[in-house]
């Protein structure tokens, strides 16, 4: 609870400086998605060639999970569930928790710290896109600079 409260301290310090960035500030417009039924290995190579931590897994267009580096590490230490043909869909998160892209930066990290993630999806026009505390961080750095 310690950290949360750090946290939340922390909102209010920078909240002046941010108070008009939106979600859709920060949000990229590049979503790479990957089916479930690829590998999870399919995904750590997609993550890693394009420098991201999350796909949105999308079946029929339409998204049913994501997966995050953050996943795949803690699949990968647990030796006797992981080996190279697992599937995404083993692993992804089903139960996503989205935000609209006219949310405040606060309202999206208040909802990281709620739900101790590192990664929400935003849904706009029946597209997701994940966004990564990095992402607002980065840009709440690039406006207090």
């Amino acid at each position: 609870m310690r950290k949360t409260s750090h946290l939340i301290e922390k909102l209010r310090s920078i909240r002046d400086d941010t108070d008009h960035l939106l979600i859709k500030d920060v949000m990229t417009s590049n979503v790479l998605t990957i089916e479930p039924d690829k590998s999870v290995v399919n995904a750590a190579q997609m993550m890693l060639e394009n420098r991201i931590h999350a796909l949105i897994v999308t079946e029929d267009s339409k998204p049913v999970g994501i997966i995050t580096s953050y996943d795949i590490l803690l699949v990968m230490s647990i030796g006797e569930f992981f080996d190279k043909t697992t599937p995404v869909r083993k692993i992804m998160i089903t139960d996503l928790i989205t935000i609209n892209p006219d949310a405040p930066l606060e309202e999206a990290l208040k909802k990281m710290i709620e739900y101790n993630i590192r990664t929400l999806v935003v849904v706009e026009n029946d597209i997701s896109y994940p966004v990564t505390g990095q992402d607002i961080g980065s840009q709440v750095f690039i406006e207090r600079c």
